[in-house]
């Protein structure tokens, strides 16, 4: 038996004793976390405020050490030290074939780490062992001389930045960025560190939190604060990035999107009926992207910014504590928490 530690009521986690994991088929590794970072999402489950409903395992974001691997795993070696991708996905079906790998159709739709009362399949990574069904697909070595421990939220919160960033700055290099601050704290904070790796021309940070405009100053992006917020920001900007899980919020940064620039979203919103300002968007031709992240595909594009010291997230960390100490430190607001593996 191994200690799991499980969501199992509104501000409540408990420690199990569940089975520990075991090879039953080809492809497969088993993994021991060295560290699991606290998604921005994780929190606001945990208080109740989305449409996850316990009880399930905790924990998606983590970085692990191969203990036993089955056969049939090129490039892989007990001892290998790898981001695990919080997404379980197989890496052949034609949605992964096609860089789309969280539609991946060999598993249950959405199927993840930690999230959910699906993940009482998958387990999560606040245990002592973890299973990795697709290990070929789902683990990547992480370079000799990083890190492990502030590399954990790379597989999930680190891509879901990146993708607000890096195809626009790809495509038009020097672009200007207005990233809404809000619940999405540490991808607000990735996002304006990543953009400054791939060259955006300014990066604005609006929010109504002062501590949370004050740490992004200290990131280098200009910041905006206001006590409400308004319809729209004065200024034409290439990119606007809503990371506030608000709709005003979410509303103003499509608002303030230059015609025919582009706005993303990392908010999610659990009712189906969220109002946009249609007309506007459609008058301007703003072009909205709403998604989640595709941690498969950009993890080594990550990887790759920060082996070349371009990228330092240990800047957004803000806790680090021990395994034991997970129950109580889970439940406690701050911008990034990352676990010691057991």
């Amino acid at each position: 038996m191994m200690q799991q530690l499980w969501f199992t009521k509104k501000n409540t986690l408990e420690w199990r004793d569940v089975p520990e994991p075991t090879l039953d088929g080809p492809g497969q590794a088993i993994v021991r976390p060295l560290a699991i970072a606290r998604c921005d999402l994780d929190l606001p489950i945990v208080q109740g405020h989305t449409l996850f409903r316990p009880a399930f395992p905790i924990g998606h974001e983590m970085t692990a050490e191969i203990v036993s691997l089955s056969e049939s795993c090129a490039g892989l070696n007990v001892g290998d030290q790898c981001i695990v991708n919080f997404q379980i996905v197989c890496g052949t079906c034609p949605a992964c074939a096609t860089a789309h790998s969280p539609a991946c159709s060999t598993v249950p739709f959405a199927s993840n780490y930690g999230l959910g009362r699906e993940a009482t399949q998958w387990g999560g990574g606040v245990s002592e062992l973890v299973k990795v069904p697709y290990a070929e697909a789902m683990l990547k070595k992480i370079p000799a001389g990083l890190d492990p421990i502030q590399l954990a939220s790379l597989s999930d919160n680190m891509t879901d930045a990146y993708r607000t960033v890096a195809p626009y700055l790809r495509a038009h290099p020097g672009a200007n960025l207005l990233i809404v601050g809000g619940v999405a704290e540490s991808i607000a904070c990735y996002a304006i560190l990543e953009a400054q790796a791939l060259g955006a021309s300014s990066i604005t940070y609006f929010d109504t939190d002062r501590a949370r405009c004050d740490f992004a100053a200290s990131l280098g992006a200009q910041i905006q604060y206001a006590e409400k917020i308004p319809q729209r920001l004065a200024g034409a900007f290439d990119v606007t990035i809503d990371c506030s899980g608000s709709l005003e919020g979410f509303r103003m940064a499509l608002r303030s999107a230059r015609p025919y620039g582009k706005s993303i979203t990392v908010s999610i919103f659990f009712d189906n009926n969220v109002p946009i300002p249609f007309i506007e968007m459609y008058n301007k031709g703003i072009d909205l992207t709403i998604s989640r992240t595709h941690a498969r595909e950009q993890t080594p594009e990550l990887l790759e910014l920060i082996a070349q010291k371009k990228f330092d997230p240990a800047r957004v960390t803000s806790r680090i504590v021990d395994f034991k100490d997970a129950a109580e430190a889970w439940l406690e607001p701050g911008r990034k928490l990352i676990v010691r593996g057991s």
